[in-house]
């Protein structure tokens, strides 16, 4: 499970009237979010619609406890919908932080076999995988996509890379493009056996990193500017998956605009980046 990946703790249903449960689930699960935070994971929590779902769905604005990003209840009535939930309102957990386990055990047949098997939809974070390349000659590893970040680390050539995500920056060679990889660390793509060298290459997605709404809402506009057209808005606590950012004009205490991977733009003052007044490594300039 590499960093940046999805992982969801298991809250089986407890008594919803036992105030004492209740408490000590918040309280772990608000320690399990921040620990994963810490390591550089995406916390997320499957639960019973009935029980954890709507304790965390109360808690939501609390200041008391961590918000885990994604949410997957249980409730086993045959319906997929991510939305209409009983007892959380839709805009809680918003933007691609949502599953749902709509059907128990149940036998289903796949290439001849029979398994007794649940069924989910799901619309939400998971696991981060890499990519096998090799350096196709010496290249350094840097804390960040670009020739300013420090070097950690140089890779022969023909060394084994693991490239999770690909991302813009200043021009190496015959493109601007940086491979994040399993480590964390970036390298120019000019020197990595990927299809191109000058431009992106599938299968690998570009790299955006998730962070949480602050405010209660935030607008999604078409440019870096308050002057910039609405084209809709995140609620509080929704994922803001953030590929690069640029100087945009000033909100709060900071100019600095987030281009998420929708095309649109927010500003970084309400976005949990942690960094209230400049730019956060290791996202990209625009």
């Amino acid at each position: 499970m590499l960093p940046g990946s999805a992982i969801y703790g298991d809250i089986e249903n407890y008594t919803t009237t036992d105030a004492v449960c209740r408490t000590a689930v918040l309280r772990y699960l608000s320690s399990w979010t921040s620990e994963l935070h810490r390591q550089g994971y995406l916390a997320g929590v499957y639960a019973n619609l009935a029980s954890g779902a709507t304790h965390l769905s109360a808690a939501y604005t609390s200041t008391s406890y961590a918000r885990p990003d994604a949410l997957w209840v249980a409730r086993w009535d045959l319906n997929p919908a991510l939305t209409g939930w009983t007892g959380i309102g839709n805009a809680q957990w918003a933007n691609r932080q949502r599953g749902k386990q709509y059907q128990g055990d149940h036998d289903e047949t796949w290439g001849g076999v029979k398994i007794t098997i649940d069924r989910d939809s799901f619309d939400a974070p998971v696991a981060t995988v890499a990519y096998r390349y090799v350096a196709t000659a010496a290249v350094n590893a840097r804390t960040g996509p670009g020739t300013s970040y420090p070097v950690v680390t140089t890779y022969t050539a023909g060394a084994a890379l693991g490239v999770v995500c690909q991302s813009a920056g200043p021009k190496v060679g015959t493109t601007a493009v940086w491979d994040k990889l399993s480590t964390g660390r970036y390298v120019s793509d000019f020197y990595v056996s990927t299809p191109s060298t000058t431009s992106y290459n599938a299968p690998l997605p570009r790299c955006s990193y998730p962070y949480q709404v602050t405010a209660t809402t935030v607008n999604e506009r078409t440019g870096p500017g308050s002057s910039f057209a609405v084209v809709r808005t995140l609620s509080s606590g929704s994922l803001a998956w953030v590929s690069c950012q640029r100087a945009g004009s000033l909100v709060g205490t900071t100019a600095v605009w987030d281009r998420l991977d929708d095309g649109n733009y927010v500003t970084d003052s309400y976005i949990a980046t942690g960094n209230a007044t400049g730019y956060t490594a290791p996202i990209a300039p625009c």
